[in-house]
């Protein structure tokens, strides 16, 4: 069986109190979508409350962003093989 992602959360990062959270997602629609909030006392010194935020990426640009990514994220293709394998992710070895 595939297990195939169509929603993947790129980064979640929530306070311990809950107060605030920082979540990246790409979407089955293929848009990049960030939100974050931000209930605390930071809020209220910096924004004089609550603070919440979203920012989108069109899905045009998708590709270009996962692109970017992955050209900061893996400095080998051994460093990129094991990435792959961590996640089950089918790829084929070829020695010359």
């Amino acid at each position: 069986m595939t297990n195939y992602v169509t929603s993947v959360t790129l980064r979640q990062e929530t306070s311990q109190n809950g107060n605030s959270r920082d979540l990246i997602t790409v979407r089955a629609d293929r848009t990049i979508h960030g939100d974050a909030f931000d209930t605390g006392p930071m809020a209220e010194s910096h924004w004089g409350g609550d603070y919440e935020y979203d920012l989108y990426v069109d899905s045009d640009w998708r590709d270009t962003v996962m692109l970017r990514l992955l050209q900061e994220r893996f400095i080998s293709v051994s460093d990129f093989r094991n990435w792959l394998q961590s996640h089950g992710i089918p790829h084929r070895d070829s020695i010359r």
